[in-house]
């Protein structure tokens, strides 16, 4: 009963995981990897079920069932793996909506205008210097030393 109930848990948390690559709207160039590993898991956990409900040896089925923890580790492997690459197609379709969107939020006058600069800056040098207010010699004075 244990064993079986382990083995639904977690065919339930692969089916999700699944269902979850699927969905992601970017590709991150490695979703299939998580999917086949994820199939393997079903394939094998599917086996291991139907091999432990036929068991009769008490020593055999504790070794089965001990194989679900050890042999498919969904939550430490898969779960991680999943999440890395629903993140990351998550954040490349962002982006990629993000891009077009500024693209088409600006006028096509400012994408093609280009600017010209010159230096300096009008006004820049037409400007009287000024010095420091807290000082009291000018600003071309030089210190003088006192023996």
């Amino acid at each position: 009963m244990k064993g079986a109930g382990a083995i639904s848990e977690r065919l339930g948390r692969i089916q999700a995981l699944t269902s979850r690559l699927n969905s992601t709207k970017g590709d991150c160039a490695d979703n299939a990897t998580p999917n086949a590993q994820l199939a393997a898991n079903t394939a094998g956990l599917t086996g291991l079920a139907s091999t432990l409900a036929a068991e009769t040896d008490l020593t055999k089925a504790k070794s089965e069932y001990q194989s679900v923890f050890g042999n498919y580790r969904i939550y430490v492997l898969q779960l991680p793996k999943t999440e890395i690459v629903t993140n990351c197609g998550t954040n490349i379709a962002r982006a990629a909506k993000l891009k077009a969107r500024s693209l088409n939020s600006r006028p096509e006058s400012t994408l093609t205008q280009r600017r010209t600069l010159t230096y300096p800056p009008q006004g820049l040098l037409s400007r009287p210097l000024q010095h420091n207010s807290r000082s009291s010699r000018p600003p071309d004075s030089l210190p003088t030393r006192q023996p």
